[in-house]
């Protein structure tokens, strides 16, 4: 939940409980943070990023409205706060050549047996970043005919494929061919 009002554009998140192992049952946990960490806030005057977790919690009562049980949340919560860093702060993956190697070492491995069980077909590698359909509608550009799978269905009610060979269906560039499999 989201305080749009509040000057430290305050957000929290309940988890659903247990949220730990061993948790008892009439412990709760919260997730709070600020966007706005070095505005002063409305019930305490100051910035969140100053701020004690008791005041953090003051200021969460405030949004709240809970000022007639106020009281009674302070004598019962215990607050921990911590800065964490923005995510912007965080480096760039520096590994992702590695990733893409190691990627297609598996899918080289993947394609092994059904090289060897159909060595007469002509298997490219490619491996995409994206969702299925949107690989498949990409490559379909450079691509002689694009095949897709589907599952068989053991009802005859509602559509018959799913949303990458549907998608690809109406979006590629090249013939396509659907095959149904179990």
């Amino acid at each position: 939940m989201t305080f749009k009002d509040s000057p430290w554009l305050m957000s929290i998140v309940v988890p659903r409980p247990p949220h730990f192992d061993g948790q008892p049952e009439d412990v709760f946990t919260l997730w709070g943070y600020g966007l706005f960490i070095d505005t002063p806030g409305e019930h305490t005057g100051k910035a969140m990023a100053e701020s004690t977790g008791r005041e953090v919690l003051d200021e969460l009562l405030g949004q709240l409205g809970f000022d007639d049980i106020a009281d009674e949340v302070r004598a019962t919560t215990t607050v921990t706060t911590v800065m964490m860093p923005y995510i912007t702060s965080v480096p760039p993956l520096a590994e992702a050549e590695q990733f893409r190697a190691i990627e297609g070492e598996l899918l080289t491995e993947a394609l092994t047996g059904w090289r060897e069980k159909f060595p007469e077909v002509e298997v490219v590698e490619d491996s995409r970043i994206g969702t299925g359909s949107s690989a498949l509608v990409d490559a379909s550009t450079d691509a002689s005919v694009v095949v897709v799978g589907r599952r068989r269905r053991p009802h005859h009610v509602g559509l018959r494929l799913g949303p990458v060979p549907h998608a690809v269906l109406h979006h590629a560039q090249a013939p396509v061919a659907v095959v149904p499999h179990d």
